[in-house]
């Protein structure tokens, strides 16, 4: 296949000549690789002369990929390049500093109670494992926990036009789960900076009894050795803590 084949399929979405090229760089050289648009401009004057015209629709996947590529898409920014927990992109939305306190490795201590209305005094204490580390491009912050209350993952990424953070989750039970039916969930939270400087989570749901509320979970007592984190089921008419976890920060950038 040549270049020109390639070019083809590539505006056809049928290989991804860019990734390609950006693993082919060496992993240790921190200059920047291809963008996007570039390679994409060398692959067509390459083939300006050589190739057949391209039909409608090549056309309409070229101007879709053109368009994209003027609103940043790029390349440049390899996180994984910056060590284990990577580097935010330097044109990502400022507000990524809200989360960035996550990044690195944290062990916690965690209690959680009364989220199991089928037997309420049911507690979980013990420790926990906390990382996190850039993600997809330097955009987004993705996080990883380890406990005896189950494992998951979440990825954070901030919304610039709803002024908000976009935060899933999938998780899987651990050796103890709170949760009447122990299985792997997921969902997903929004989340803001309130005026405290606090991060707060909510998601509306219902509860066990089928009672609506809204699950809020608030990141506080931020600071660089640290944090503290609680879960609490909020109704009209009162508020439950679920739970409650202590961190502290034992490896990351600058620490």
């Amino acid at each position: 296949m040549d270049v020109c084949q390639i070019h083809s399929l590539y505006v056809r979405g049928k290989v991804e000549v860019c990734s390609a090229a950006q693993r082919q760089t060496p992993q240790g050289d921190k200059m920047k690789t291809f963008t996007a648009t570039m390679f994409l401009s060398m692959l067509a004057a390459s083939c300006a002369t050589a190739a057949d015209p391209l039909s409608p629709e090549d056309e309409a996947f070229e101007k879709r990929f053109k368009e994209i590529s003027k609103l940043g898409v790029t390349l440049e920014h390899n996180p994984a390049l910056d060590g284990p927990w990577g580097s935010p992109n330097p044109d990502a939305a400022p507000e990524m500093q809200q989360f960035a306190f996550m990044v690195g490795r944290h062990e916690c201590t965690q209690y959680f109670t009364g989220m199991n209305p089928n037997n309420p005094d049911q507690k979980l204490e013990g420790d926990m494992l906390w990382l996190a580390y850039y993600a997809l491009d330097g955009r987004a912050i993705r996080d990883e926990f380890y406990s005896m209350g189950g494992n998951g993952e979440q990825t954070r990424a901030y919304d610039s036009f709803a002024k908000e953070w976009w935060v899933t989750f999938a998780t899987v039970p651990g050796v103890v789960d709170l949760t009447p039916e122990p299985k792997p969930k997921r969902g997903s939270f929004t989340a803001v900076q309130n005026d405290k400087g606090h991060m707060v989570m909510t998601a509306p749901k219902k509860d066990a009894n089928g009672i609506d509320m809204i699950r809020t979970i608030t990141f506080y007592d931020i600071d660089d050795d640290g944090f503290e984190w609680k879960s609490e089921n909020v109704y009209t008419d009162k508020s439950v803590n679920t739970g409650n976890i202590s961190c502290r920060k034992v490896a990351g950038p600058g620490h």
